[in-house]
């Protein structure tokens, strides 16, 4: 099955709502598996495994983002100034590397 013709196969709603039902299940079972294993690794104790087990099951996809909104965001990000995050110092000092090849430059 080619790539558009797949695509075309999951443009109904109906289709496509059972395919987010889907991918949700399965996340939701990989989850419950990385609990677990975490849980059997840490020695949790079965109030806490039932407490984190159950946080999956309460998790909803309410916060889903216009269309006309991720469209516009998507065709004004080539020309916003990107976002510069501030990070912990590393203490490394860049130099020219000429210094590095018979200059006396210590870091």
């Amino acid at each position: 099955m080619s790539y558009l013709a797949e695509l075309l196969s999951h443009a109904e709603v109906e289709k496509f709502e059972g395919m987010e039902k889907l991918i949700l299940d399965l996340w939701k079972e990989r989850e419950k598996r990385n609990i677990l294993t975490v849980a059997a690794i840490n020695d949790w104790e079965i109030s806490k495994v039932i407490a984190e087990l159950d946080k999956i099951n309460q998790m909803k996809m309410d916060n889903h983002t216009p269309l006309q909104q991720a469209l516009a965001d998507i065709y004004e990000a080539p020309w916003e100034d990107p976002i510069r995050q501030k990070s912990a110092k590393t203490g490394i000092i860049l130099t020219h590397s000429s210094q590095f090849y018979g200059g006396n430059s210590y870091l």
